[in-house]
């Protein structure tokens, strides 16, 4: 079964959402958007920021599980990292914690840079950060930039406390005792602390799908297929002209073909996937899956994610309120309260540690306060005997979860073989650098969560460390830096965001798989337009960026066209 189509969209993650979108919202374009998974239940599970880390473990997350690792993730069963991956009209948006942030306008800059293209740097790309979003509920004394925010876009973008809870306080007063400002880090400079901004509307996730996609479908010119698998790019050999999209759906095999260009937009481990699949890659790999080369491409090569040490626990004098949930979801329906927010304390704070330039974050901090019955460690698929050395003796307790921002370390994505209906081969190698900088800046974080712990603010909160020595790491003196770099092997996890498996670039020698224009180098009338064409992560939330993404790309289409 055939259709034709002057647009054929893969998959429905933030930026295909915001293509299918743009592009017909004026009538001169019929476009077919294709997504293996289903729509969002708007009064869901998903629908509750606070419970986002289940949420990959829910029908819209893909269950993607990493290769057995070697320098992290080795106090998990398997000594494997999850890997989330958003799995339906959403894509990770559905999934990720719903934080509203761009990332560091040098980062777009270092792009544009790269790419001899001014459109990528910050300033131009702020526009588009501006058309999508609308800042519509300010929490008290939040650090506001209103310069660099819209407020008539379809992001709904809040910035609140649930209760106004003291630990949000706590928190920013220790960062200014260490000499950090309290800022906007959506501003031009995000170094410090902050309130955090999430794109939820009347305290509900804000999913791309129901912002961009459900309320448009009904468009004569957009055609949405859902629970449609994609096998297949089907490109000429000779004239390396991209046709054809081959997708399953409901057991039956159906081709869509484009008479302008297909746009592959499933997401950082989607997209690597179907061009191998469809003979665009290293070629010495699809050589040894059994797949015809096309167009030889570091696709998959270049997988950077943030590294996530978040089993930072203490013990504190402060008694964390009873959690009554029949209460929290009366004040969830009235859009307000603990489930309308990812953590009790909504403080989120970006620090230039080691860095010469002191404008440069490198790693990224968020606190809240738990109960081991919460599960904070059973998510994250450590083992027990992990999971009751990082509680220690504690009953209630602050948590700290340390992020690293650029990280040096690469891995890889690949085909199992050439089979379309298995699960790729995801090796994130986590602090594998050769001159172990990640895992040294993890050090530089845990020693700053250290110094927060002993300012005026947290004393007044008697923080206390009463971890054991981890399994794994007894032979070391407890809290030595031997120690801790032995700890943050064990607990260092993926952070959620990939990206770099598709990146942007002019030189495919060099790794370049997209050109300035997001067109696969080498490949006619194919491109990929999602968070994998960053070479590696933008210090923010890729659901927000890939929007962006999203929306270059459907302005140069529109004129090309």
């Amino acid at each position: 079964m055939e259709e034709s189509f002057d647009f054929v969209i893969v998959g429905a993650s933030p930026a295909g959402t915001v293509l299918a979108n743009r592009l017909t919202e004026e009538g001169r374009f019929k476009v077919l958007l294709l997504e293996a998974g289903k729509y969002a239940n708007n009064s869901g599970f998903t629908q509750f920021p606070r419970f986002f880390a289940l949420h990959p473990y829910s029908d819209y997350g893909w269950g993607y599980t990493s290769v057995k690792q070697s320098t992290a993730c080795l106090g998990t069963a398997k000594k494997s990292c999850k890997y989330y991956s958003g799995k339906g009209v959403g894509g990770n948006s559905l999934i990720q914690p719903p934080l509203y942030s761009r990332g560091h306008p040098e980062n777009f800059n270092c792009i544009a840079r790269t790419v001899r293209d001014a459109s990528w740097n910050y300033k131009d790309l702020l526009k588009y950060f501006k058309k999508l979003e609308k800042l519509t509920r300010v929490a008290e004394k939040a650090p506001i930039d209103s310069e660099v925010h819209g407020y008539s876009g379809l992001i709904h973008t809040q910035n609140r406390i649930p209760g106004g809870y003291f630990l949000t306080n706590t928190f920013v007063e220790g960062s200014v005792e260490l000499g950090y400002p309290i800022n906007d880090y959506n501003g031009p400079n995000p170094v410090g602390a902050s309130i955090e901004q999430l794109y939820i509307n009347n305290g509900r996730r804000q999913d791309m799908g129901s912002v961009f996609v459900t309320p448009y479908r009904n468009r004569a010119n957009l055609k949405v297929l859902i629970e449609s698998y994609v096998t297949k790019i089907e490109i000429n050999p000779y004239s390396r002209v991209a046709q054809s999209v081959i997708y399953t759906r409901s057991g039956v095999r159906y081709r869509a073909r484009a008479s302008k260009e297909i746009i592959l937009s499933a997401g950082s481990i989607g997209s690597p996937r179907t061009l191998m699949l469809s003979g665009i890659g290293p070629r010495r790999h699809l050589e040894k899956v059994g797949i015809d080369v096309i167009q030889d491409l570091e696709v998959g090569s270049g997988l950077k994610d943030y590294a996530v040490a978040g089993a930072l626990i203490f013990s504190t004098n402060v008694t964390r309120p009873v959690d009554y949930y029949k209460d929290w979801v009366q004040d969830y329906l009235k859009g307000e309260g603990d489930l309308t927010g990812v953590s009790r304390a909504q403080a989120i704070g970006f620090y230039p540690l080691k860095s010469c330039n002191k404008l440069i974050p490198t790693v990224r901090l968020m606190s809240d306060i738990t109960l081991p019955s919460s599960g904070v460690q059973k998510y994250m698929d450590f083992t027990t005997e992990n999971t009751k050395a990082s509680w220690g003796t504690n009953k209630n307790a602050v948590v700290f979860e340390l992020g690293l921002l650029n990280p040096k370390s690469s891995g890889t994505i690949r085909l199992k073989n050439s089979n379309p209906f298995e699960y790729p081969l995801i090796n994130p190698r986590f602090l594998s650098d050769a001159h172990n900088k990640d895992i040294d800046m993890l050090y530089e974080g845990i020693k700053l969560v250290f110094r927060l712990k002993d300012t005026l603010a947290y004393k007044k909160i008697q923080l206390t460390y009463n971890g054991a020595p981890l399994p794994a790491c007894t032979k070391h003196t407890f809290l030595s830096k031997s120690y801790w770099y032995c700890f943050l092997r064990q607990v260092t996890l993926a952070g959620g965001f990939p990206t770099g498996t598709c990146p942007i670039g002019v030189n495919r020698e060099k790794g370049a798989v997209v050109d300035s224009k997001l067109r696969v180098i080498g490949i006619s009338r194919l491109r990929v337009a999602d968070e994998s064409v960053f070479p590696r992560p933008l210090y923010g939330t890729a659901s927000i960026q890939a929007t962006v993404v999203g929306e270059k790309l459907a302005d140069d289409l529109k004129r090309q066209y």
